[in-house]
C-alpha cells in the first residue's frame, strides 16, 4: 500500500508539471506585415488606396520580400468588373489603388483586414463600414431642413452633425464634438497650424459667452446678486468678493473675465463701484491667476515653451517639474 501511495504521489506531481507546461502561453511574434487603409469605408464603394508592407522582425521594411502571403482577408480587386487576384508584393510593398480610368477598383469586403490569419505574426486592421444608403441620409436631411426652416446654415450644421454621429457609431455627444473640432474647424483652418489653436480659442469663447447668456436669461445672475447682497453691504465688500471670485475661477483667463465680470457687474453697479474699477479687479485676477495655477489652460502652453527650450539646449528634464519649480519666482 505504501508503494502504491508513493506511485500515486509521483503521478500527481508529473501531471501538475504537465499542466504548468501547457499553461505557458506561446510567445507571440511581432506582426510581419503593416496595413495602411482608410478607417471608414462605404459598403460597395471602392476606396482610394490600401497599402500593405512586409516587415522584418525588428519592424523595418523587408525590401527582400516579393511574392504573395499565404492569405489576405477583407480585400477584393476588381479589374473591368471582374474579381481579380491580388498582385504580388514588390520590394516589400503592395499598393492597391482605385483607378477609374483603367476600370480598376479596390473594395474592403470585411470589417477586418487580415494578412496570414493562421500565422502568429499576423497583421489586422479594423475598418468601420457603413451602408451606402445610410451615407445618403445627411444630404437628404439638409435639403429637407433647408426647405422647412428656410435656413441654410442650420440645415448644413444639422446634416454635418448627423454625418458625424454616423461616423461615431451612433454616439450623439461624440458626433457633436467632432462636428465642431473636426469637420467645421478643419474647413476653416488647416489642422496642426497656429491658426487652429486660435480658432479653438474663439470657439471656446463663443460657447462660454453663450453659457453666460443662458445664465443671465435663466435668472442665475440675478439670484447671485440677491444672495451676495445679504453679506456685502459696503463698496469694499463688493470689491473683495469680486477679487475672491477671480481666484476661484482659475482654470482659464477668458472664462474668468466672462464669468466674473458678467456675474459681478450688476452687483458692483448697485454698490456704486465704477466699471473701470471692476475691469481692473477682473483683469488683475484673470491671466495672473491662470498663469500660476497648477491646473489650467495655461499649463500646456507654458510646458510647450519649456519643452522647446530644453530641446534646443539638449536638456532632458521633466517639463512639468520645471514649471512647478518656477512658480515661487513669479
Amino acid at each position: 500500500m505504501a508503494a502504491i501511495h508513493s506511485l500515486l504521489i509521483i503521478l500527481t506531481s508529473l501531471l501538475a508539471q504537465t499542466d504548468q507546461i501547457t499553461d505557458v502561453p506561446l510567445r507571440k511574434e511581432p506582426a510581419r506585415y503593416e496595413i495602411e487603409a482608410p478607417p471608414i469605408a462605404v459598403i460597395g464603394i471602392p476606396v482610394s488606396q490600401v497599402t500593405l508592407r512586409a516587415l522584418k522582425l525588428d519592424g523595418t521594411l523587408d525590401t527582400e520580400f516579393s511574392g504573395h502571403p499565404k492569405q489576405i482577408i477583407g480585400l477584393e480587386l476588381w479589374v473591368r468588373d471582374v474579381d481579380t487576384a491580388l498582385p504580388p508584393f514588390e520590394n516589400g510593398v503592395l499598393e492597391l489603388k482605385t483607378d477609374l480610368a483603367q476600370n480598376q477598383k479596390i473594395f474592403i469586403t470585411d470589417d477586418t483586414i487580415v494578412i496570414d490569419p493562421e500565422s502568429r505574426g499576423t497583421a489586422t486592421v479594423v475598418v468601420y463600414r457603413i451602408s451606402r444608403w445610410l451615407s445618403l441620409l445627411p444630404p437628404i436631411i439638409a435639403v429637407i431642413l433647408a426647405i422647412w426652416f428656410r435656413n441654410i446654415i442650420l440645415a448644413l450644421l444639422v446634416s454635418i452633425w448627423i454625418g458625424a454621429v454616423i461616423l461615431a457609431h451612433g454616439n450623439l455627444f461624440l458626433g457633436f464634438v467632432h462636428t465642431l473640432d473636426t469637420f467645421v474647424i478643419h474647413e476653416i483652418v488647416e489642422p496642426g497650424s497656429s491658426s487652429y489653436s486660435h480658432m479653438m480659442i474663439i470657439l471656446f469663447t463663443m460657447f462660454l459667452g453663450a453659457m453666460v447668456g443662458v445664465m443671465s436669461a435663466g435668472g442665475g445672475t440675478a439670484a447671485l446678486v440677491n444672495r451676495l447682497s445679504r453679506y456685502a453691504t459696503k463698496r469694499e465688500h463688493s470689491q473683495l468678493m469680486t477679487w475672491f471670485l477671480g481666484l476661484v475661477v482659475f482654470f482659464d483667463d477668458y472664462a474668468n473675465s466672462l464669468l466674473v465680470g458678467t456675474s459681478m457687474r450688476p452687483f458692483t453697479d448697485r454698490m456704486k463701484v465704477s466699471r473701470e474699477k471692476l475691469a481692473f479687479l477682473v483683469d488683475s485676477t484673470a491671466a495672473p491667476v491662470s498663469g500660476i495655477a497648477i491646473i489650467s489652460t495655461w499649463v500646456g502652453v507654458e510646458i510647450g515653451y519649456i519643452a522647446d527650450t530644453y530641446s534646443s539646449l539638449g536638456i532632458s528634464e521633466d517639463y512639468y517639474t520645471t514649471f512647478l519649480y518656477s512658480l515661487p519666482y513669479r
